[in-house]
């Protein structure tokens, strides 16, 4: 037995999602098994999962899904509501999202050393046990300025985010460091909705996206967003490193396009009509 990540104790570790299992099942309701979502790959079916957490803990990680699932995510998958109201618990979620994102991603560079030195990643450390100890209520806010986008096709186009993007931001998952300015960030972006914290900011520093950032009580989430300079400088980036993905992911293009347009069975797929965006581009 390993020790759970969050709790350091050797109990049987769970098969832990990084991204909940409610965006792979709100992709997999759309898209069902067609060629352009199950790619040959059970685990991209499935939803990532690494040995991560103790029953205990994927138990209390479950509350903050369902929360989100419910008081979140759904509602505002709706055209017709514009924004919702939080509590407490969804600070909850989104820094149990980026913590399990950030330990994968740590996790990954340091098994394979010939990435960068293996000492490259160890600035996470007390990031990452602020964040663990927020989470098991020993600090009463974690470090860091904490931020949820909803984002939506119609946003996008409103915005001129380039179609050839769309994917990224609607049907993929992805996370990861990015540097604006003197801002260190992290995101985690999952179909619909992309989250990111601020690492270093001071509590009292300029925020880096006006809004949107979680108050650790009460507040109000809006799909309302604006689209500063940072934020259009992290898409542009998320989007590029989206397009140079799907040309590993589906080295035969021209085939899947294909298969895409000949589909009679899902043609009002909006995963199948976004994924033809990013393929023709």
């Amino acid at each position: 037995m390993k020790l759970c990540a969050l709790h350091d104790i050797e109990e049987p570790l769970q098969a832990s999602h990084i991204i909940p299992k409610l965006f792979y099942r709100h992709l997999k309701r759309d898209a069902g098994n067609h060629p352009f979502y199950n790619i040959g790959s059970k685990q991209l079916q499935d939803g990532y999962k690494i040995p991560l957490l103790c029953h205990d803990a994927e138990e209390q990680f479950s509350k903050y899904e369902d929360y989100f699932a419910r008081y979140i995510f759904r509602p505002l998958l709706s055209n017709d509501i514009i924004q919702v109201e939080y509590d407490q618990t969804l600070l909850k979620f989104n820094v149990s999202l980026i913590w399990r994102a950030m330990l994968d991603f740590k996790m990954t560079v340091e098994c394979n050393k010939t990435i960068t030195p293996a000492n490259s990643m160890a600035f996470t450390k007390p990031i990452l046990d602020n964040w663990k100890e927020y989470l098991l209520e020993n600090t009463p806010k974690p470090n860091g300025h904490f931020y949820i986008f909803p984002i939506s096709e119609k946003w996008l186009d409103d915005n001129n985010i380039p179609g050839k993007y769309h994917r990224c931001f609607l049907c993929d998952m992805d996370w990861s460091f990015h540097c604006i300015n003197d801002y260190v960030l992290f995101y985690v972006v999952a179909p619909g909705f992309l989250f990111i914290v601020d690492l270093f900011s001071d509590d009292d520093a300029p925020l880096l996206f006006n809004d949107h950032n979680i108050n650790e009580y009460r507040g109000i989430l809006s799909k309302d967003i604006l689209l500063n300079n940072n934020l259009q400088e992290l898409l542009t980036f998320i989007g590029e490193k989206g397009l140079k993905a799907i040309d590993k992911v589906f080295p035969n293009k021209e085939k899947v396009l294909k298969d895409l347009e000949s589909s009679k069975e899902y043609i009002g797929s909006n995963v199948r009509r976004i994924y033809m965006k990013a393929l023709k581009k």
